[in-house]
């Protein structure tokens, strides 16, 4: 198989070059314009020494000018590597040095990192603007303007494993792995989420999660181009912003996580906006006290729980419309294309509503590690990706994710999901967020322990909450401890840190 990752994009310029293929702020580009944009700072990569496999780094929030770069350098088989703008610059330092990018792409923002980021690159062939200025810094609007190479207007061929992006998980034990994505995942990850989503030509997406992140990157992200519809770039979350965007552009679909509908539903002018265009919504991490805040908002859309990881370039999994009140907590059955599996710690396959390890195989799974070939072959043994989730799958195949497999809590003998917890917490009115962790005990080696953050201007105390969790829950599952704080230790792309919480930060 053959296909390039940013081969759809020319493919819908040459049949409907006049239809608007992205918005960004006040800018709106067709097919034809996106299009030419790309071909030229695919050229202007090219005259800057940039050749297939080389790996470039991208520092920047959402805008057009990053989507532009991401497509360019598909299209020459250069590999993209996505900074998260929320790491320590010293973490970033390290994450190009890893990667050994050649070249660097900054907002203006961060400009001042640049110094210390190409003193990480030792061939570095090129620094460029892309959204805002960066002193002494050449806009790739600028480089484009000026460039009188031949136009790289044909995608370079790529096999199935051409290495497209690397992308750098959030990393919340130990330094960041770089995931290996290749054009054949991206190809196999378009073919599902177009099946599986529904998505159609004359769709309005909006993406507000950041680009860095494979979930904002495929959808509604590039495989938004794959039909020839169009896309409404944020620069960032603002839920106000969001929701005046569905209304003014009439979105019809887009994706989110929990943390963005809880602080969606807390708008005190939340009921002004017409949310009705909207017709899908995935989502992830929502527990089931909040599935009713998100059929309230936007009422007329399909609400698709969904389960997928950086290392299968996403979906592994989504709820399908018909069982959304059956199973709305469950992400639904594996995607098209996707085999999913519950294994011991044996790798023996379990039955339905067997607890365990949740492996996946199929050609999404990410082609392995980069520079770890011990790691990838313990994640990726058997050929089924281990991804460290607990679950189970009933008899009718649908999936529920229980917790992390470090997360699980041992107590007296008995497996605890944190999850279960929460979900029950979530229930009381006075709750805006919640997270359970095992703590040390002398007698049942772990007891839950609860950390709540109280919505504004609401009351708790402790006692209630366990009482709460009694009423619902095994007595072994009940809080032994409750702590309320007032907001949650969260990593760069916004999972609590429950490791911080063990170890009392």
């Amino acid at each position: 198989m053959t296909y390039n990752a940013a081969q759809p994009l020319h493919h819908h310029a040459l049949r409907t070059p006049e239809r608007e293929a992205l918005q960004f702020e006040q800018t709106r580009w067709t097919y034809a314009d996106l299009d030419d944009a790309v071909t030229a700072t695919a050229s202007v990569l090219r005259r800057n020494g940039i050749e297939a496999g080389d790996r470039v780094a991208l520092l920047g929030m959402n805008s057009d000018e990053y989507v532009v770069a991401l497509l360019a350098l598909s299209r020459i088989t250069a590999v993209a590597v996505p900074l998260n703008y929320r790491l320590h610059p010293d973490e970033m330092t390290f994450l190009v040095g890893d990667a050994g990018a050649v070249a660097l792409l900054v907002d203006g923002e961060y400009g001042s990192l640049v110094d210390d980021l190409v003193a990480a690159m030792p061939e570095c062939r090129l620094v460029a603007g892309m959204h805002g200025e960066v002193a002494g810094v050449t806009s790739l609007a600028e480089l484009r303007a000026g460039d009188d190479a031949d136009y790289v207007s044909v995608a370079a061929p790529a096999d199935a494993d051409t290495l497209d992006r690397i992308l750098y998980t959030s990393g919340t034990t130990s330094r960041p792995k770089g995931v290996m994505l290749t054009h054949g995942n991206a190809a196999w990850n378009t073919l599902v989420q177009v099946t599986e989503d529904c998505l159609r030509h004359d769709e309005r997406t909006l993406a507000f999660a950041p680009l860095y992140h494979i979930g904002a990157q495929e959808l509604p992200g590039l495989r938004t181009f794959a039909v020839g519809a169009s896309m409404v770039v944020m620069r960032r979350f603002d839920p106000a912003a969001v929701l005046d965007a569905v209304d003014e552009h009439r979105i019809t679909g887009m994706c989110m996580v929990a943390s963005m509908v809880h602080i969606m539903r807390e708008l005190p002018t939340i009921a002004e906006f017409d949310t009705s265009s909207v017709r899908w919504l995935v989502f992830s991490q929502v527990p089931i006290a909040l599935f009713d805040d998100l059929r309230e908002i936007f009422p007329n859309a399909a609400l698709r729980n969904s389960y997928g990881l950086t290392e299968t370039c996403s979906t592994v999994s989504a709820l399908d419309p018909a069982h959304e009140r059956v199973y709305p907590a469950a992400p639904g059955r594996a995607s098209q294309h996707v085999e999913v599996r519950i294994v011991d710690d044996d790798d023996v396959v379990l039955g339905p509503d067997e607890l365990g390890e949740i492996v996946v195989r199929s050609p999404k799974v990410m082609a392995g590690y980069w520079q770890q070939p011990e790691l990838t072959a313990e994640v990726m043994r058997g050929g089924w990706l281990h991804t460290g989730d607990v679950g189970r799958l009933n008899a009718d195949g649908y999936l529920t994710v229980v917790d992390r497999k470090k997360d699980m809590i041992r107590s007296g003998g008995e497996n605890v999901a944190s999850p279960e917890i929460e979900r029950v917490i979530h229930e009381l009115d006075e709750v805006a967020e919640c997270a359970v962790v095992g703590v040390p005990d002398p007698k049942w080696l772990e007891v839950p322990k609860a950390f709540v953050v109280v919505r504004p201007d609401a009351r708790l105390d402790a006692d209630r909450v366990v009482a709460h969790c009694r009423d619902r829950l095994a007595s072994f599952k009940v809080p032994k401890q409750v702590e309320f704080r007032d907001e949650l230790p969260r990593n760069p792309s916004g999972k609590v840190l429950k490791r911080e919480l063990r170890d009392g930060n």
